[in-house]
């Protein structure tokens, strides 16, 4: 899986901000969406595999691709 803390340029946490999970994988399921945490965190248990991860918070969005091993992922994410 994949965890992190959501932040903005001042290191300031976004609580609220969505998160878009989709794998890369030819014929994969659709995407899916969600709110951080209120403390800004966020973890996601996912297969083995790459993914794209969109983060948007009022109108600022990055994506990072990822690829998902046997280990955790820690990914903080500044928009």
């Amino acid at each position: 899986g994949v965890r992190g803390v959501v932040r903005d340029g001042a290191g300031r946490i976004l609580p609220g901000a969505l998160m878009t999970v989709a794998s890369m994988a030819e014929g994969a399921t659709p995407a899916y969406t969600w709110n951080v945490k209120v403390d800004g965190t966020y973890h996601v248990i996912l297969n083995p595999g790459m993914y794209r991860l969109t983060f948007d918070y009022m109108g600022r969005t990055t994506t990072k691709n990822v690829t998902i091993g046997a280990d955790r992922l820690e990914l903080d994410v500044d928009l």
